[in-house]
């Protein structure tokens, strides 16, 4: 965790109940979701949530196709560059290797990274 007075711990206690990314559904006995483009799980838990933690990754379709949104924590305190954007063009030659770069950083961190397309 970075240098900062706040924890993640208690951004997400503040919120939990009122996040502009929180989906309330009075179907399937009230079921909650997410849609923060860094929780690949869609499930609002404090685990899954990307602006409460340190780390985390998300893939979403942006303006040039496939983008691969990476947080890893090291500006806390300047939130507009804390997430790193790589696009994936799939017509650049080089794009096998740039995924492939990507998945093995990710995995050396430790992180699952999910791909998937709609």
């Amino acid at each position: 965790m970075s240098s900062s007075n706040v924890s993640y711990d208690l951004i997400w206690q503040i919120a939990r109940g009122n996040s502009s990314y929180l989906v309330k559904r009075t179907t399937n006995g009230g079921a909650s979701y997410s849609l923060d483009p860094l929780n690949s799980t869609a499930q609002y838990t404090k685990s899954a949530s990307g602006f409460t933690n340190s780390h985390a990754r998300g893939v979403v379709v942006g303006e040039n196709g496939i983008e691969l949104l990476t947080k890893d924590g090291s500006n806390f305190n300047k939130p507009a560059s804390e997430i790193k954007v790589t696009p994936f063009n799939p017509e650049e030659a080089n794009s096998k290797k740039t995924d492939d770069d990507e998945l093995e950083s990710a995995l050396i961190k430790g992180y699952a990274l999910q791909k998937t397309l709609a």
